[in-house]
């Protein structure tokens, strides 16, 4: 019996790794929009109680900074599409 033919290059090849930099900048810039989303919504809610705004002005920016950083512009095409 023979030898399989092996393949020069592996079948499937892992994701790049990203910059640095550029991790950091699109955290940077999702958790500044995040700021803002989280403006709107105080406004929107009229103005909740501490807690609530504690929450929402942690959370949302934060998320949006993971997000932003964790899928790029698929997260940006996707909150463009979910908003217009």
């Amino acid at each position: 019996m023979t030898k399989p033919h092996e393949r020069g290059e592996p079948l499937f090849l892992p994701d790049p790794e990203p910059d640095g930099i550029r991790v950091h900048l699109a955290a940077l810039c999702g958790f500044l929009v995040g700021l803002g989303a989280a403006s709107l919504l105080w406004l929107v809610l009229d103005r909740p109680g501490p807690i609530a705004t504690l929450l929402l002005f942690t959370v949302v920016p934060v998320s949006f900074a993971y997000a932003s950083a964790r899928w790029g512009r698929v997260f940006w095409e996707s909150l463009r599409d979910a908003i217009w």
